[in-house]
């Protein structure tokens, strides 16, 4: 996600034109989705990669999305972080409809409360970890002592005390992911989906890394989206969600989850788990017509996800996705826009003469303010 802040083109509006206290969240149901669909053509076909999904998202919760390759749970991803638009349905969070926001909205929303966790990591190469973990503090507009204060507490949280100066080269993938993680995690925000997230790692380096990432979910609260293909990796979920061509198969309380230290701050099972069926991983049962049962999304007492800040408009986040009638190559694996964008962004030759211009630049404007 911080990467994907670089995409915007540093023309500010006023907060108000774009975000008007749009996102009201309820205090259990975190995101509600309806009926969602994406829908591809292939020669005179359709495709669906989602075909009517219905799913609730509680508040700090860590959710799975499970499946094989094709099963559309990066693509799902995709739609709920707004980097990829429906063809149907609708994405809720609280009252709001996210499908129907603009894109310079939906950045808006992504800069202030989403986190990214990626298979490949997308560091920038030429940055040392402390530049990579507070590069995206920048466009938010947080000092350089306090941004680099920041990267450098939750780099030692990590484990990478020693490691804050060491670009990405001089790392193994699993402290390349730890910095990944440092980054998706360094402001705090509302959710952090993670794609694949263990998929370029040794089985004890996943372990280390899911226990390091679920439990800084859990110390904040914070709703942490998991999508794998791995069954294993799926166990240190609170509820699973299992997808199958598009459409969800099994909705599922995880009774097989690793308990964690500061398990009694996350929410209760029972609600998490209200209106679905109680069963355990890995029993048979394939649904072709999902029906799943939906939570109260009524408004109780709700947070307000917008804070007053100044946003900036974001390039094209779909451009390369082919939209409803365009045809698809390779429609059988899951679609996933944001490693594409951020692979481009990688290559931008975001070096440190590229940052301290952006800092020069930040003097530059407070000495106007001044």
């Amino acid at each position: 996600m911080l990467i994907l802040n670089i995409l915007n083109s540093f023309v500010t509006f006023d907060f108000k034109t774009i975000c008007y206290n749009f996102i009201e969240v309820d205090m259990e149901t975190l995101i509600s989705i309806r009926d969602l669909k994406r829908v591809y053509k292939m020669g005179g076909e359709k495709v669906y990669a989602l075909n009517g999904i219905n799913l609730d998202i509680y508040r700090g919760e860590i959710l799975c999305l499970l499946g094989t390759s094709g099963s559309g749970k990066s693509t799902l991803l995709n739609m709920i972080a707004g980097l990829d638009r429906p063809s149907a349905g609708s994405i809720k969070f609280g009252k709001v409809d996210f499908t129907k926001l603009n894109e310079a909205q939906i950045t808006h929303f992504r800069q202030l409360n989403v986190g990214f966790v990626f298979q490949s990591y997308n560091l920038i190469p030429t940055l040392n970890a402390l530049d990579n973990v507070a590069l995206g503090l920048i466009f938010k507009g947080v000092p350089k002592a306090k941004r680099d204060a920041l990267a450098k507490d939750i780099l030692e949280k990590v484990g990478l005390g020693d490691r804050i100066y060491h670009k990405p080269s001089e790392m193994s993938g699993g402290q390349q992911q730890r910095v990944s993680i440092a980054r998706a995690f360094v402001d705090k925000p509302k959710i952090v989906f993670a794609d694949e997230p263990t998929g370029n790692l040794d089985t004890k380096t996943s372990f280390e890394i899911m226990d390091l990432m679920c439990q800084m979910a859990r110390d904040h609260d914070q709703t942490l989206i998991i999508v794998t293909h791995d069954v294993e990796t799926s166990i240190y979920a609170d509820r699973i969600v299992e997808l199958r061509d598009g459409v969800v198969i099994r909705e599922e309380t995880n009774k097989a989850k690793i308990p964690r230290p500061s398990e009694k701050d996350t929410m209760n099972e029972e609600e998490i788990s209200k209106d679905h069926d109680d069963k355990t991983l890995g029993e048979d049962e394939d649904k072709t017509s999902p029906e799943n049962d939906v939570g109260d999304t009524s408004n109780d007492e709700s947070d307000n996800f917008c804070e007053e800040d100044s946003s900036s408009e974001s390039e094209k986040i779909s451009k390369g996705v082919s939209d409803e009638g365009k045809s698809l190559e390779n429609s059988d694996k899951d679609i996933n826009p944001s490693e594409e964008i951020l692979d481009k962004e990688t290559n931008e030759d975001f070096t440190q003469e590229k940052i301290d211009e952006l800092e020069k630049s930040e003097d530059e404007n407070e000495n106007e303010d001044n």
